[in-house]
């Protein structure tokens, strides 16, 4: 997948739904209604994702806050998306074109 590094405001930057960094967990929901699914995040237990959300993340690195948790929605039509939610705002917003991590963080994955 081809990724872009953001090169004006993020906080202006915005879903079509009017989701973006800073939005309540409420408008989250509001605008995509009931999630696929949660996760809780654990600061003492790192999640794969981190890799993929910081440039830089080394395996052994202290896993920053980047959230409290995690509201997926997905997939749909092999798009998922991830609403990282801090003190109930939002944290971050991950676009994949994929389910891989979805199964991964709910713990489908094929043995």
């Amino acid at each position: 997948m081809r990724k872009r590094i953001a090169t004006n405001a993020l906080r202006a930057w915005k879903t079509p739904e009017g989701v973006g960094l800073g939005s309540s967990e409420e408008d989250v929901v509001k605008a995509y209604g009931t999630p696929s699914a949660e996760k809780k995040l654990d600061a003492q237990k790192p999640i794969l994702e981190i890799k993929g959300l910081l440039a830089g993340y080394r395996a052994g690195d202290d896993q920053p806050r980047i959230g409290d948790k995690i509201i997926i929605y997905g997939p749909r039509e092999l798009h998922a998306v991830d609403f990282g939610i801090r003190d109930g705002k939002v944290s971050y917003v991950w676009l994949k074109e994929s389910d891989f991590w979805l199964k991964e963080m709910l713990g489908l994955s094929d043995p």
